[in-house]
This record gives structure tokens, sequence and C-alpha cells, in this order.
């Protein structure tokens, strides 16, 4: 996904910019299996794309799990404010009672700065 656009990864398109996701899926006829967002990384360090001036380890931003890293779920709620669909509601409401008090300042401040006036940002303390 590239602009809004989906787009192949193929001779006729070989740029992939820090902010994409590249979708898989085994053929053109077959659903999609895999959706990974690409995040910037500098310094060493993560950088939200959401939030630019926020950088931290990546050993912060995320954990892991059979060799899989996954962001942390707070940051994964922060991804999805600004889309309020329905799976995202859900994803809210089973997420966010397993936050600890820290993740969930986390989440508030964080919302806060992008959307203030945002549910999250003011229900998830």
């Amino acid at each position: 996904m590239d602009d809004g656009w989906l787009r192949p990864f193929d001779h006729r398109f070989r740029e992939i910019r820090p902010t994409s996701h590249i979708w898989v899926r085994a053929d053109a006829r077959s659903p999609w299996v895999l959706d990974v967002p690409l995040t910037p990384f500098r310094d060493g360090l993560w950088t939200n794309k959401k939030l630019p001036g926020q950088a931290m380890s990546l050993e912060e931003a995320t954990w892991t799990d059979g060799g899989l890293r996954y962001l942390q779920p707070e940051i994964v709620l922060f991804m999805k404010y600004a889309q309020v669909r329905g799976k995202d509601i859900r994803d809210t409401g089973q997420a966010l009672p397993l936050l600890g008090p820290r993740r969930r300042e986390w989440l508030r401040d964080a919302v806060s700065q992008v959307a203030p006036d945002h549910d999250w940002a003011r229900s998830s303390s």
C-alpha cells in the first residue's frame, strides 16, 4: 500500500517508501495473509511514523514471541487512533483494560499530541 493505492512489487515498481506497507499473498487470486507496515529507523532507533520526533529503542517499542517481533500494544492502538472502525473499537475494548498504567499513559499522551479531543486521549487514563 503506497499513498492510498495498492501496487505490485515487481520490475515496474521497485521503490519501497519507508512509510509504506507490504501486503503478502501467494498469488493474485489468493487472499492477503500478511500486512507488514514499514517504519522508519533512525540512528539505530525505531521512529514513530505518526509522531516523527518520537524515537525509542527497538527493544522498548516491541516484544518478541517465537522469534517474531511485534509492536507493543499501546503503539498498535495509537496507530489505529484515526481509523475508528468496528474492529478498532473491538481491539481497543479488549486491549485497553490489559494495559498497565505506564502503557495507558503513553497511549493517552501520544494520542493527545495528534488529536487532543479524541476519545482515546481522554478514555485511556
